[in-house]
C-alpha cells in the first residue's frame, strides 16, 4: 500500500503570487524531495487552470507506508516549510491510501 499525500494551498488574503515569502515556501517545499528521507517524490507547483474554485498551489507525494509520511511530516525540514506556508496561506490535507496493483 501506498500513501499518497496531497496538500492544496490557498493565498491568505493580501498575499499576491509574487510575494517573496511565496517564492521562498515554494522553493522551501520543493526542497524536501532531496533533503527529507522518504521526500523523493514529492512535488510541488503554482495552480495552473486559474478556476475560480482551484487552490493557488498544490503539493503530491507517494510514500510506501505511513510511518515513512509520518517521519517525512515530523521531519525539521518539513516542519519550517509548513510553517512558511501558515504564515501566507490557508491550507488543506488529504492522505490517500493506494492499493497496491
Amino acid at each position: 500500500m501506498t500513501i499518497r499525500h496531497i496538500v492544496l494551498f490557498r493565498l491568505r488574503e493580501g498575499v499576491s503570487h509574487d510575494d517573496p515569502r511565496v517564492a521562498e515556501a515554494v522553493a522551501g517545499s520543493a526542497g524536501l524531495r532531496t533533503t527529507v528521507p522518504g521526500g523523493e517524490d514529492w512535488r510541488i507547483g503554482a495552480d495552473t487552470s486559474g478556476r475560480e474554485v482551484s487552490a493557488d498551489f498544490g503539493g503530491v507525494g507517494d510514500f510506501e507506508t505511513p510511518a515513512v509520511l509520518r517521519a517525512f511530516l515530523t521531519h525539521p525540514d518539513h516542519v519550517a516549510a509548513a510553517d512558511r506556508w501558515t504564515r501566507i496561506a490557508v491550507w488543506t490535507v488529504c492522505d490517500l491510501e493506494i492499493p497496491s496493483r
